[in-house]
């Protein structure tokens, strides 16, 4: 009986052990570089338009320490609330412990490369934006896959530049 329940303990332990890495978020693989370049307007935020049930913004921040922060998709309507909540430190309480707000980005000559966490169930999975700069207030995602280019898609998403100051904090606990 004693091993009968050492085997039931330790099938247990190896299962537990097992299922935790099952459950693991995708790690980033891209790698966070600072950002010396002039390529990007960094004191702001980019927006593109895109339609659902009413007009509603997607929104990037970008920082010269190499992390990217997703804004959400506020209502056009709404963004001058939204800004709001940016510059006053509101948003930043609400989004940073949630990993996927969070990610790297990269400026290679003309090209933009966004890795971040999506929401979904868990484990978080990463993807891959990847686009051109236009100039140092535009830039167009034309891509999105997995890291490793599986399941791209072909996307056409346009993004400006306005300024905000403030903008967020860039610290979280999830990129080093």
């Amino acid at each position: 009986m004693v091993r009968y329940s050492i085997i039931v303990v330790t099938l247990c332990i190896i299962s537990a052990c097992s299922c935790s890495k099952l459950l693991e978020d995708d790690m980033l693989t891209l790698e966070r570089i600072p950002n010396n370049s002039n390529s990007l307007r960094l004191d702001g935020y980019y927006f593109s338009e895109f339609e659902s049930d009413q007009p509603r913004f997607s929104i990037y921040f970008f920082y010269e320490n190499g992390i990217a922060l997703f804004g959400d998709n506020p209502y056009v309507s709404e963004i001058e609330e939204e800004e709001e909540r940016m510059r006053s430190g509101d948003y930043y309480a609400t989004i940073e412990d949630r990993k996927f707000k969070w990610g790297v980005y990269q400026i290679i000559g003309d090209e933009i490369k966004i890795e971040r966490w999506y929401p979904s169930d868990r484990p978080y999975k990463t993807f891959l934006e990847r686009g051109e700069i236009i100039n140092d207030t535009t830039f167009r995602i034309t891509t999105f896959s997995k890291p490793d280019g599986s399941g791209a898609e072909v996307r056409d998403e346009l993004y400006q530049f306005k300024a905000l100051t403030p903008k967020p904090d860039s610290t979280n606990t999830f990129i080093e």
